[in-house]
């Protein structure tokens, strides 16, 4: 994920999840407050929820405890992560997460109540059926959105439903310590979790997961014995025992003999795209390339975040040789939404990227311009929660830098975000936002109008010292702002935009 790659003055927020997990399992308070702050303040407050959240469902297995951090204030992150120091530790959530996987893959038997509840979970998860798994875990529901449908969750339920030692007591009349930075960065830190970490489950096991106390004692997790044999064997086999890499190849399932076989999709909301079953990569689904009539250099230009949103490739027309964007396929909504946008952005004056809609192998899709002259061999095999072992496009882009707007650039940058919170768009992330650096034009992509309401001028995904300085800006450049909106209010038809506007202009005045 580009997120974790962000960088901080103390290193890569990726590093820091490492850092702060790492410090809390050993009860280093201090050095755990001092990289939670740098994270807090340089990154996201939630990104440290996530962590303390996932913290507390992996090396805790105290659901109660991760559903309150779920729903604290920002002030008191930092007080339930000196709790989450103090507490005693359990790796079994996340050991018998990993059991259930080779019981079920194997078809091992078992009489162990936690495991048989476990391996049930991991059915649901194979089969993709995560209604079951929200009425299993009933209050915990939402945990389990934000965690991302993380198996920690059902996981830590699991246990703490069977054991009362993992109900802990704590209070939140806590002084914090004083932070402290580490001289330099322990090499228990540096596992496999981390770029340029030491390799292998072997480091992990005997350095990174070292504990200041075992709830369970001298004897230690009750799991942890057979599932490390589980993963160091899978590893040796596979060269790869992560667990996501196993759920793929258990959902699968293909026959590793097979010769290369062309599939084609014909799914609405994917399209008729061709795929292919590899016969070097026989254990995942791998698109070589999607096929469009008239196009060719076609690439993903990024992997889904949601399985509502659409792909978005880069492809090169064969009638023109020019590269354009193209997005779909689409649906009757999606297309109304578009349409709105584009047509409320010619009205506006401004910028657009000429959308056009075109029919691809029997669906509707978007093209518009591309402000990247791509080369077809950047690209990268990638996977996410929702897609795959996708390639995707991985070079030169023309994405905006939140933190680099400046005097020369915030009003024109600053008006694309404002006619985001007009149409009523719902992600404002730096990807939303492109540059053609040229000319120094700034854009708005993927802003469908869904006519949504927004409650907050500054609901936008950036740092915290990113986000002062934009309201300074904003402040500073109030005058030409409220010109912006008096004009636009002067040209919108729309009621629901019109009172958008008015909005915006009680909250910049």
């Amino acid at each position: 994920m580009a997120f974790l790659r962000k960088e901080t003055s103390e290193g890569s927020v990726a590093l820091l999840y490492s850092i702060i997990q790492k410090c809390i399992r050993r009860g280093l308070e201090s050095e755990a407050l001092y990289y939670s702050k740098v994270l807090y303040n340089e990154a996201t407050p939630n990104s440290l929820r996530k962590r303390l959240v996932y913290v507390t469902n992996e090396d805790i297995g105290h659901i109660n405890l991760s559903n309150e951090i779920l729903e604290c204030s920002d002030n008191d992150l930092f007080k339930y992560l000196v709790i989450c120091c103090r507490m005693k530790k359990t790796h079994d959530p996340a050991w018998l997460s990993r059991l259930a996987l080779d019981y079920s893959m194997n078809n091992k038997s078992t009489n162990n109540d936690e495991l048989i509840e476990a391996c049930k979970m991991t059915e649901y998860v194979r089969n993709d059926d995560y209604k079951s798994i929200r009425l299993y875990i009933k209050g915990y529901t939402k945990l389990y959105t934000f965690s991302g449908k993380n198996n920690l969750v059902w996981a830590s339920y699991i246990l703490f439903k069977r054991r009362p030692e993992l109900n802990q007591s704590y209070s939140l009349d806590i002084t914090l310590p004083e932070p402290k930075k580490f001289d330099k960065i322990p090499f228990w830190v540096m596992d496999k979790h981390v770029r340029n970490g030491t390799k292998g489950y072997e480091f992990f096991f005997k350095n990174s997961l070292v504990v200041n106390e075992n709830i369970y004692g001298e004897s230690g997790d009750k799991y942890a014995k057979e599932c490390k044999e589980v993963y160091l064997e899978d590893e040796k086999k596979l060269g790869n025992g992560k667990t996501k890499v196993l759920y793929q190849k258990w959902k699968n399932n293909i026959n590793k003999d097979s010769s290369a076989t062309e599939v084609t999709s014909d799914k609405p909301d994917k399209g008729s795209i061709k795929f292919y079953l590899s016969k070097t990569d026989p254990e995942s689904l791998t698109p070589i390339v999607p096929k469009f009539d008239g196009y060719k250099d076609v690439v993903q230009i990024q992997l889904i975040t949601s399985k509502y949103k659409m792909p978005v490739y880069f492809a090169t027309s064969l009638t023109d040789n020019k590269k354009y964007a193209l997005k779909g396929p689409l649906n009757d909504d999606m297309i109304r939404q578009i349409n709105k946008t584009e047509n409320t952005k010619k009205i506006l004056g401004l910028h657009h990227l000429n959308v056009k809609f075109i029919k691809l192998n029997g669906d509707i899709y978007m093209k518009s311009d591309s402000l990247v002259d791509y080369k077809i061999d950047d690209k990268v095999l990638k996977t996410s929660k929702i897609e795959k072992n996708k390639y995707i496009y991985n070079g030169e882009s023309s994405n905006i830098n939140f933190d680099t707007i400046d005097d020369s650039n915030f009003v024109n940058m600053f008006e694309q975000y404002m006619f985001r919170l007009v149409l009523g768009c719902n992600d404002h992330c730096a990807r939303n936002f492109i540059i053609n650096k040229e000319n120094g034009k700034i854009y708005s992509i993927d802003d469908h109008c869904l006519d949504l309401d927004f409650d907050d001028l500054f609901k936008i995904k950036m740092k915290n010292v990113t986000k002062t300085k934009w309201i300074r800006y904003a402040v500073k450049y109030k005058d030409h702002l409220l010109s912006i909106l008096k004009n636009w209010h002067s040209k919108i038809d729309d009621d629901n935009m019109k009172l958008r506007i008015n909005k915006l202009v009680k909250i910049i005045e």
